[in-house]
């Protein structure tokens, strides 16, 4: 799969695009891959065109919590088969008229045929777009556009990447999971921490948790992890270790790296370096400080019995 974060690029080959920042790849935004794929079986190469930062990020000039960072997005991406994905650098875009941006990023750089959007999208300056400007534009340049309406489930409520967000805070991972059609996950490097668990006899994996993701509450949480094409049940504290930090001005809790630091039940095997996923399936209770490590041993055991 082609990537691009950069202005700086050109696709000869026609293209099928679908439009959107897509935090989260949720059952909606599948819906619109679903189109372009329609498309691919007619030999158009499929692209998903996203920007950088978040608008709202660059609006508010407030730090936006991805769903998935943009690796786990590609990740994703790649596995559902995309040709290109376009990380298009938003304040390049923000005071472009609509009409310009179909122009020159649709029809110039893209080499659109066809586009899918969210029924409800917008985009160009002001939010002055929308499917109507884009179906006026295909008109023009020819290509054709398919607005899609909104995904709502069974119960009516709106497939939407707020109301996952809202189900992450509250680790609700059984609705999350439910509107991304996957398990919320975090994905990255193990690295090598304080090996204060193999002390207690719990050794886990140990996964820095990127700024830009949106990371559940403090806790403690039942697990699956993939390691190499293999799934393993597990139990991941994600937070700050409060037992074993110090207390330290310096070390202050709001200062401290945010982890997610896992035992793996029934695996045991030297993984420095590796690039896991932790499927996060349910809350089991909050991150606290023990009084000392024996009692963070007994909980840990009760932690991984109920798992």
């Amino acid at each position: 799969m082609l990537v691009y974060k950069t202005s700086s690029f050109k696709l000869t080959e026609p293209t099928a695009v679908m439009l959107g920042n897509f935090d989260g790849l949720h059952a909606g935004h599948k819906r619109l891959f679903a189109a372009l794929e329609e498309k691919k079986a007619q030999g158009l190469k499929t692209v998903v065109f996203s920007f950088f930062p978040h608008p709202a990020s660059f609006l508010t000039g407030t730090p936006f919590k991805y769903i998935y960072t943009p690796e786990e997005k590609i990740y994703l991406l790649k596995k559902m088969g995309a040709d290109a994905y376009i990380e298009y650098p938003f304040g390049e875009v923000v005071n472009l008229p609509p009409e310009r941006f179909i122009a020159d990023i649709l029809v110039e750089k893209l080499n659109c045929l066809f586009v899918a959007v969210g029924e409800n999208y917008r985009f160009g300056q002001n939010r002055a777009g929308g499917a109507d400007t884009l179906i006026a534009g295909g008109a023009k340049y020819g290509f054709d556009v398919k607005p899609v309406p909104l995904l709502l489930t069974e119960s009516g409520v709106k497939v939407s990447s707020s109301s996952i967000r809202e189900h992450i805070l509250s680790a609700r991972f059984d609705k999350a999971s439910e509107l991304l059609t996957r398990p919320y996950f975090i994905r990255a490097a193990v690295e090598s921490g304080e090996k204060i668990g193999r002390s207690l006899g719990f050794p886990t994996v140990n996964q820095s948790i990127d700024a830009l993701k949106l990371a559940p509450p403090n806790g403690v949480y039942s697990v699956f992890v993939h390691i190499n094409g293999e799934t393993y049940k597990g139990a991941a504290n994600v937070g700050v270790k409060p037992t074993v930090s110090s207390d330290s001005a310096a070390d202050s809790i709001a200062d401290r790296i945010v982890t997610a630091e896992t035992f793996i039940i029934g695996f045991n095997e030297y993984i420095y370096g590796e690039v896991i996923e932790v499927d996060f399936l349910k809350k089991l209770r909050d991150e606290r400080k023990f009084p000392d490590l024996d009692a963070l041993k007994a909980q840990i055991a009760l932690d991984i019995a109920r798992i």
